[in-house]
This record gives C-alpha cells, structure tokens and sequence, in this order.
C-alpha cells in the first residue's frame, strides 16, 4: 500500500505540477493548435480545440469524433493498453455530454504476440464498455510499437471545457474504489466491475447535460485532477480556488498519490451553485463519490486553501498549459 502521508503543502502541490511529465505533454498542444487553425472550418461549427471531443453539428443534435493515442511506456503492458484506448475514448464522449456510438484503430509495430495481446485488451474493453470496434488499420512493419484509437459519439446536449464562469462551483465526480495498476499512476476502477455498471457511470454525463446541470466540464485525464482542472481553467479564460482536502479519494491512498493519479472514472465538473446538491445525489446514485472542491473565480490563477488562508499554485497566464483559450 502507498503512504497516505498528511495533507499536503502548497509546496508540495506546486511540485507536483511543475514536475508533471503528463502536464508538460500538453505544452506542444497550442503551436500545433494555431497551425490547424488555418484549416477549413465550416461556419456556425463550434470551436473544438482543446475539448475532450470535436463536437459536429448534425441536424438537431451533435455528432462527437474523439481520438487518442497510447503513451509509449503504457504500450509495455500490451493488453492494458489496448483496455485503456477504449477507456480514455469513452470517457471523452462522456465528458462532452455524449454516448458512444463506434470505435476504429490503428495498430502498428510490435510482434505478433504483442499485437495479439493489444488487441485482446481493445476487445476487452469494446465489450465491457458496450462500444462495438468496426475497424481500423494495421501497421505490421511499423518502426515501433504505437496505437491510436478513434471514436463517434452523438450529444444532445454539449458540455463544453470553456464555458466557467466566476462564481460556479467545481465539483468532482469519481469512483474510489479500484486498486492502483502499477507501475503507472492508474486508478483501476472499471476493469473488474460488471459491464452495466460502468456504463452506468458514464451515462451519468449525458444525463446530467440533458437536464441542464452542468455548466462546463471535463474528464480527468493524466495530468491528474488538478492539471484537469488547469486546462478547463485555461481555456475558460478563469481562475480557481479549491481545497484540496474535499477531493474525495481511495482510503489509504495519499492525497498527493491521487492528485496526480488517473482515476479511470472521474470528471471535473463546473455547476451553478444551486444545482451541487443534485449533482452529488446524481452521482451516488451510480456509485460515483462527488463532492464541491471548489469554485471559479475571476483571473488566471489557480490557487488552494492552506488553514484559513490561500496559496497560489499555477497562473495559466504567466505560463501556458496548452496555450489554447477558446474564449
């Protein structure tokens, strides 16, 4: 078991992020976001850069496209990471309000027993998380290990990362109970529960959208919670305060452990005050902890309380987490 530890400092939070190895992947995000820009964009599409996923108009509702390749070091654990190319991509149309419709990849590199075991994970996952593969693309040759793995969602209600506003509530939802799969910061929560059940979590988005709780959000993804927290911050053009003690985490597991963890189900949510009891209710409901952590301010600082004062931890500012702020 790892050490819980005492709550932590502002230092040390402050650590945590600077020497976030996931954090700092995204930094490359902006320059490669203001060339795309200069691509075609039809208008009246809404803005996609730095959501979970590309929102698509169609008809009276969205159509959501996703994509997302696996880190190198995750490829190592080949079955894992082929579970986890299905995992991060629901989790995507989920926090944009969604539910998946399909799935493609592309597989390249490895030998055939490390493509076999990928693919084992990536059916794994289709079937627990009801999402059917309908094809993909095969590199056999390919100079190394690599998969990527595509998504289509449809919303009929979107929840944008950049619509905060000074004066909502943050608030947490996510599953507690899991185990760590070691070596990597991932909070197993899904794998080994029934397959109703995890697609009962994430039907909990869409249907918090539909019924108009939310005001922005995202899933936490491997920056942890609080480098999630930076990019909606960032590309909502706002600040924060949270505590950092009002997280709900694992018993046993550290707060700095979980702050920079990956939980497998969580997503940082953004709601008018008025509606934080019925979203921590709708979130029981599925099994999912939820908690306030927190409230949007103006600025571009995301600072935590310490005892009865505050501390600063990341002006997105002074300095770029993606350099991408829709509004």
């Amino acid at each position: 078991m790892r050490p819980t530890g005492d709550p932590p400092s502002a230092e040390e939070v402050r650590r945590l992020l600077s020497d976030s190895i996931a954090l700092a992947r995204k930094q490359p995000i902006g320059a490669v976001v203001e060339t795309l820009s200069a691509g075609f964009v039809p208008d009246g599409w809404p803005v996609a850069f730095g959501e979970d996923a590309a929102p698509i108009p169609f008809g009276d509702t969205h159509l959501l496209l996703a994509a997302d390749g696996l880190a190198t070091e995750l490829l190592e654990d080949p079955f894992w990471a082929g579970y986890c190319g299905v995992l991060v991509n629901a989790n995507d149309i989920a926090a944009m309000g969604g539910r998946p419709l399909a799935m493609v990849n592309v597989l390249g590199g490895g030998d055939s027993l490390w493509r076999e075991e990928v693919a084992r994970g990536l059916a794994f996952g289709s079937k627990h998380f009801a999402i059917p593969m309908v094809g993909g693309h095969l590199h056999p040759d390919g100079p190394g290990k690599a998969l990527s793995v595509a998504i289509l969602g449809a919303a009929a209600r979107l929840i944008p990362s950049c619509s905060a506003l000074p004066g909502h509530s943050m608030v947490l939802v996510v599953d507690v109970e899991g185990a760590w799969h070691d070596p990597f910061p991932n909070w197993d929560s899904t794998s080994w529960r029934p397959s109703e059940q995890v697609c009962a979590r994430l039907a909990l988005l869409p249907e918090l959208a539909e019924a108009g709780l939310v005001v922005a959000g995202k899933d936490v993804s491997n920056p942890g919670l609080l480098g999630t927290a930076l990019m909606m911050l960032e590309s909502s053009g706002v600040g924060a305060l949270v505590d950092v003690a009002a997280f709900p985490r694992p018993e046993g597991v550290g707060a700095l452990d979980w702050l920079g963890a990956y939980p497998g189900c969580g997503f940082l949510l953004v709601v008018r005050p008025s509606d934080v009891e019925d979203v921590v209710s709708r979130a029981a409901a599925v099994g999912l902890a939820g908690a306030r952590v927190g409230e949007v301010v103006a600025g571009s600082e995301l600072s935590m309380r310490v005892g009865g004062s505050t501390a600063a931890l990341w002006d997105h500012s002074l300095e770029p987490v993606t350099g991408v702020r829709v509004r």
